[in-house]
Order: C-alpha cells, then sequence, then structure tokens
C-alpha cells in the first residue's frame, strides 16, 4: 500500500495511526496447499487467519500485515508502523500493544504512545483516555474490511493470494473516498 494519497481530498491524516488486528476463519477447503498451510493455525475456534491493520486519523486503513491466527499482535505493530513515523503523532493501540519496546519505539520517534497498561504491569502508565476512545475507527475500517466474504472467511489457499483479496478490498475502500 506505497501509493496512498499525501495530499487533496482523501489524503492520509497522520496525526495519529490506530493498530488492532482481526482474526480470519479458514475455511476447510483453504487448507492443504502443497509445501504446507500458509498463515494459518489452530486456534480456540478452528483454523484461522489474522490481518493485523493500521488505520490513520480518519479510520481509512493503511497498512496491513496477514499471520497465522496465533500471532501475537505486538509483533507486527512496529512493522506497520515504521513507514509513517515521521509524520505520526500518537500511535493509539489495545492492550495488547503495551510492551516495552512499543513504548520505546514510540518514544524513539517522537510519538505518544495512547496504549492503556496491562493489569500485571508493576509500574501503570497513564495514557490520554479521550483519545484513546478514537480507536473504535479502526475497529469500523476491519468491520468495513470484512464485509466481504472471501475476507471474513478466508477461501484461498495462499496467503498471496488472500493478501490480493484483502489489497482489492482495500483499493475499493480508498475509491469510495477519493
Amino acid at each position: 500500500m506505497a501509493l496512498l494519497p499525501t495530499s487533496g481530498f482523501g489524503a492520509l491524516d497522520l496525526e495519529w495511526i490506530i493498530a488492532d488486528a482481526t482474526h480470519c476463519k479458514v475455511h476447510h477447503h483453504a487448507a492443504g496447499a502443497r509445501g504446507g498451510n500458509e498463515a494459518m493455525s489452530r486456534t480456540r475456534g478452528g483454523v484461522n487467519t489474522k490481518i493485523h491493520v493500521l488505520a490513520d486519523s480518519f479510520g481509512m486503513p493503511i497498512n496491513i500485515e496477514i499471520t497465522d491466527g496465533t500471532t501475537a499482535d505486538c509483533t507486527q505493530l512496529i512493522k506497520l508502523a515504521k513507514p509513517f513515523v515521521h509524520e505520526a503523532e500518537n500511535l493509539l493501540g489495545d492492550k495488547a500493544y503495551d510492551t516495552n519496546e512499543i513504548i520505546a519505539f514510540a518514544q524513539a520517534n517522537k510519538m505518544s504512545a495512547v496504549i492503556p497498561s496491562k493489569s500485571n504491569r508493576k509500574e501503570q502508565r497513564d495514557h490520554d483516555r479521550s483519545l484513546y476512545k478514537l480507536r473504535h475507527m479502526v475497529e469500523n475500517a476491519m468491520w468495513t474490511l470484512k464485509q466481504w466474504r472471501g475476507i471474513a472467511t478466508r477461501y484461498a489457499k495462499r496467503v498471496s493470494s488472500f493478501r490480493a483479496i484483502v489489497h482489492a478490498r482495500l483499493i475499493h475502500i480508498w475509491l469510495k473516498v477519493l
């Protein structure tokens, strides 16, 4: 997703960037690709794939990563956010992103980390609660993304095919704005 508008109507607003992830069920016909299953793993709810989403201030998806369903959300955030760190002022995420590495990454890039502390953190950090309420915008982006049946349930055997479907949906979402 490198060709996103940077000025004019429909341009990125990177005052804050918001991260979250969502599970997608994997249809049983998607399993069994030659060379092994790609980006799918067994969880309590069956076999899943996870889409990690980074959204801008308007809630528009600006970067994605696809992993297996058991990959921790915090492991993908830095990779997703790196292209946007020079412009973003705030990094929003839920408790899944409360790691020392992510907080240090935000501070090193002069971003404010609006991430609530996990309950087991010895030193609880404070965060901007009013700004944190805007995190629902990435949830809305994921809801819009998963309105396509082929994304809510993964039917593609190869992760490259599934990524192409997700990118097609992202293009569709962005074209509605432009």
